[in-house]
């Protein structure tokens, strides 16, 4: 409205009001700056062009009849592609020099037993018994983890500690099934004319692992190669034993939340190997899955790939 008038009583054929609006209502986080521009290029006819800080402009303009047409552009000396590249620049800087992010993850692989054959003549297990069924025996992960830089502030390596909860199946082949006889874990095969279709003991633990952790990045600041190493520490939330099977063309599931035998502490070591997108994961149980003398003596190995792995600063 000033500038208008500014205009109106103005002989130039343009006039330029300056208003410093963060200077006259200061903490209201205003525009430093306002220029207003009335150029009168034909009689009865104003146009006003606002410019804020170099690059938003609206221009509006007035006809003969007094409607104002209203036209807001960016007013920039960047192209697009400058801009892009620019903004581009400016995040790559900043995740290189972050020293810290945060970490959810989301692993999904298989479990296998090793070291198990010296084991499988033990009372009450007979010889091939304890075999598992590959695609049957999954492992599954949820993990957050807060990772710290060392070293400079453009060093690779971190150092990673977080909480995970695992959730770990072991299926049996065959017709068997796990057991607790007397105090003992075993596995037993039936005999009473029931065709299992899964038999499996699950398990769920919370691990807190320690990684020291490699972390490369391309030219475009996307990861392109990416090593870890550490172990871990675990402790058992909760047991339980399922079988299905087909009875009178019905199926049946059988849950058994029973004592299993399973050492409640577990700890080990574990390893990721990235290429771009690409994250593989491997753990190794260091302790035996069950307590001495009351259960089969067998170690498990897990191994798998992240289904996505996304950080925050």
């Amino acid at each position: 409205t000033q500038a208008e008038a500014a205009a109106r009583n103005s002989k130039t054929e343009r006039v330029t009001v300056e208003f410093y609006p963060d200077r006259d209502q200061p903490g209201q986080n205003l525009p430093e700056q306002v220029r207003i521009t009335t150029s009168k290029s034909q009689a009865n006819r104003n146009r006003v062009e606002v410019a804020l800080n170099k690059r938003f402009g609206l221009t509006v303009t007035t006809d003969e009849k007094g409607a104002k047409n209203y036209d807001l552009k960016v007013n920039s000396d960047e192209s697009g592609e400058r801009r892009r590249a620019r903004a581009d620049s400016t995040r790559l800087a900043k995740e290189r020099n972050r020293s810290h992010y945060s970490q959810f993850r989301f692993d999904v692989g298989l479990n296998a037993l090793v070291n198990k054959e010296p084991y499988t003549t033990a009372p009450g297990l007979a010889p091939g018994q304890l075999e598992l069924r590959p695609g049957g025996s999954r492992f599954i992960n949820i993990g957050l983890a807060y990772a710290q830089r060392l070293g400079g502030k453009r060093s690779p390596i971190f150092l990673s500690l977080g909480p995970e909860f695992a959730f770990n199946n072991y299926m049996l082949q065959g017709n068997n099934r796990w057991i607790n006889n007397n105090g003992r874990t075993e596995v037993v095969g039936l005999t009473d004319g029931r065709e299992l279709e899964k038999s499996k003991l699950a398990t769920t633990t919370v691990n807190v692992p320690l990684m020291l952790n490699l972390r490369v990045r391309n030219a475009k600041g996307k990861p392109a190669f990416s090593l870890g190493a550490g172990g871990f520490v675990g402790y058992l939330l909760g047991e339980h034993t399922k079988v299905k099977y087909t009875r009178d063309g019905d199926s049946v599931k059988e849950k058994d939340r029973g004592e299993f035998n399973l050492n409640e502490f577990q700890y080990g070591v574990q390893g990721t190997l990235g290429l771009g997108s690409l994250t593989l994961f491997g753990k190794y149980n260091l302790n035996e899955l069950f307590k001495e003398g009351r259960g089969p003596q067998t170690q498990v190995v897990s191994f798998g790939v992240q289904v996505f792995n996304v950080f925050h600063n």
